[in-house]
């Protein structure tokens, strides 16, 4: 099916034309930037070197708009998850027309804050549904079910279908595997992210022991 003219837009508009080489000194900037401000050192290996490229390919070589960094606890997937963002920030822009125009910044909450807000305010739970382009952090935690004005429903869920149908920018850390997302949500879930996501699975022992 071909793609609206607004959705080539943003396909092509994850950076401006700054050069590869240029990202990926950015990026690795902002990963170590991160991980200092937790009083850690970077620990510049292999696998962390595969990670930092496999993003880069989803910034450059990608149609997905959706980023999903998957893995088990501790071992940088958030704080990566933040130097793209903080990259995709700083080139915040996207020519329209000859013009530059500047977006908003890409919103950040975690899936817990997600679930709440289904619960609590549906103003803030369309707004994060609908916003141009979202991080959710530690997908898979939050309940799986909540009461929303009397009817239950899985936030993520609901969430996921709304941006995926309007294909908008979602960055996504999870511990859990596909299967496991299978298993806490449904096949349905589990087929949008495999359609919508570029996902990079971390493999590296938790940093924090």
């Amino acid at each position: 099916m071909a793609q609206s003219s607004s959705q080539n837009t943003e396909i092509q508009s994850k950076l401006p034309k700054i050069t590869r080489e240029q990202a990926i000194e950015k990026l690795v900037l902002f990963y170590q930037q991160e991980v200092e401000r937790k009083g850690k050192n970077l620990i510049n290996s292999d696998i962390f070197a595969n990670n930092i490229n496999k993003t880069i390919s989803w910034l450059y070589d990608s149609n997905k708009q959706g980023l999903l960094l998957c893995g088990t606890v501790g071992n940088g997937k958030t704080t990566l998850a933040r130097a793209v963002i903080q990259l995709i920030n700083l080139y915040n822009k996207i020519y329209q027309q000859g013009e530059e125009i500047w977006r908003d910044p890409i919103k950040q909450i975690t899936a817990y804050e997600l679930s709440t807000s289904a619960r609590e305010s549906k103003e803030r739970f369309e707004h994060y549904k609908n916003v141009l382009r979202l991080f959710i952090d530690d997908v898979g935690v939050e309940e799986s079910g909540v009461k929303n004005y009397g009817n239950v429903i899985c936030p993520f869920a609901e969430l996921l279908f709304e941006r995926y149908d309007k294909n908008k920018m979602t960055i996504i850390t999870t511990n859990l595997t596909i299967e496991q997302i299978t298993s806490k949500y449904d096949n349905r879930v589990a087929d949008r992210i495999k359609e919508m996501f570029w996902r990079i699975t971390f493999t590296a022992p938790s940093y924090r022991k």
